[in-house]
């Protein structure tokens, strides 16, 4: 176990070591416990030799340190250190579930690393890595577990040796929330990862029309029994449906500019992005405003079902309704569009995440940007959902395909082809993997 161990430590070691603290002297290349005391004394005599300087020192002894480690919130550092995802499953499985005898049993334990081997103080390192301070006048020095705290005090000040820490290390760590933030950090890796497979960002949009072929299918020959979901009252379709496109823009737009902005925030690159936003919206307009036009300009005013007396007076569908009469034309699935549309264009601006590390991101725009990606997850679902609900029980088959096809075509023209060109908001940013810049 020891040789895979250290075959694993400097893949972890090279990608942590930007985010390491740099006085703590464990697994330093060339430095060791002498440099540490080196250190420490130099610093505090260079102080003392200036006038009216002491020192004070605070040593800790942390009691079981490597017993402490919680194997989930080490790999939530990890990631945030940007170590790969492979390896921090491998640490977590690797700390996690293991046997211990006791006096009469045996247990697993899944807190804390196993003594004597060869990662477990590095772990420890990375785990304690955010609980730093280095100031003109306090210092916090380790030697893995073992810490000391130096105060450069200057006449009759009071050495505040506990109170100069909190303040730097507490920025670091989560915040307090009424939400397991461990559990939706996993919850967003699991959704990154499956967003991240090729087949399914190939096949998602293509999804849209076999759905909406096989539901017309299924519609015409009624082998679909009637729900909750057939009727047009339902909950998602009053409350989501009709008001997707505001749905869609409320969340993608914090989320946009919190994605955007771990990659760059330079002024230009944000208004880029932003214009895909306006560009969209610019879409859906155009499209549902050409539906409205299609459905007047192909319809009659009937007092009840067509081949009935037709009511010319009334020439739209809004003044025909509002006489108590029934509109008859060609109705392009409004729905069928908006729905493919907007799951597409979510899809396309979710692709940050499959790649982006939030390293840099402290604790709390993390946070909102982990809550936003699990939402615009839970709204694609409903999309699709309702889209397949459309399929099954609304529309006739071409007012749904011509639809969908109108919903793929916004989404096609722009992702797929303007965007990239040079003159254009561009695509969403994403980081290359190590393996596609060897490759490059």
């Amino acid at each position: 176990m020891k040789v895979l161990e250290r075959q694993i430590l400097p893949n972890i070691r090279d990608t942590v070591a930007p985010h390491m603290d740099t006085l703590q002297f464990t697994y330093q290349p060339n430095f060791s416990v002498d440099d540490a005391l080196i250190y420490m004394l130099h610093r505090a005599y260079s102080y003392l030799d200036t006038p009216d300087a002491s020192v004070r020192l605070m040593f800790f002894e942390f009691t079981s340190a490597f017993n402490t480690i919680r194997s989930v919130l080490l790999g939530e550092k990890m990631r945030r250190m940007e170590v790969e995802d492979s390896l921090v499953q491998w640490c977590l499985d690797y700390l996690s579930h293991r046997p211990q005898s006791c006096v009469s049993d045996t247990i697993l334990s899944s807190t804390g690393a196993p003594q004597g081997t060869v990662l477990a103080p590095f772990l420890y390192t990375i785990y304690t890595a955010d609980f730093q301070h280095n100031s003109g006048n306090c210092f916090l020095q380790k030697f893995a577990d073992d810490t000391a705290v130096v105060g450069l005090i200057r006449g009759d000040e009071e050495p505040r040796l506990i109170g100069c820490i909190p303040v730097t290390s507490r920025s670091r760590l989560p915040p307090p929330a009424g939400v397991n933030m461990a559990a939706v950090d996993v919850i967003v890796e699991k959704l990154a990862a499956f967003w991240r497979r090729r087949i399914v960002r190939q096949n998602f949009p293509w999804m849209f029309l076999l759905i909406s072929a096989v539901g017309s299918v299924l519609k015409e020959l009624q082998l679909v029994p009637q729900t909750y979901f057939s009727s047009s009252r339902n909950v998602l379709n009053v409350y989501f449906v009709k008001v997707s496109w505001g749905w869609t823009l409320l969340l993608l737009t914090p989320f946009l500019l919190l994605s955007s902005s771990s990659f760059s925030r330079n002024v230009s690159f944000l208004t880029r992005r932003l214009l895909s936003l306006v560009v969209a919206t610019a879409i859906w307009y155009v499209c549902t405003e050409t539906f409205f036009y299609v459905e007047d300009a192909t319809g009659s005013c009937f007092e009840s079902d067509p081949g009935g007396d037709v009511k010319k007076e009334f020439t739209s569908k809004a003044s025909c309704r509002r006489a108590g009469y029934q509109w008859h034309s060609y109705d392009i699935s409004g729905h069928s569009f908006i729905l493919v549309y907007s799951s597409l264009f979510i899809m396309e601006e979710m692709a940050p995440m499959t790649s982006m590390k939030a390293a840099r991101m402290s604790a709390l725009p993390k946070m909102i940007l982990n809550l936003l990606y699990v939402a615009l997850n839970l709204i694609v679902t409903i999309w699709v959902w309702m889209f397949v609900c459309t399929s099954v029980y609304f529309h006739d088959l071409s007012h749904k395909l011509l639809g969908t096809l109108c919903g793929l075509a916004g989404w096609f023209v722009t992702y797929r082809f303007w965007y990239l060109k040079s003159l254009s908001p561009g695509l969403p940013p994403q980081r290359q993997s190590k393996e596609q810049k060897q490759h490059a």
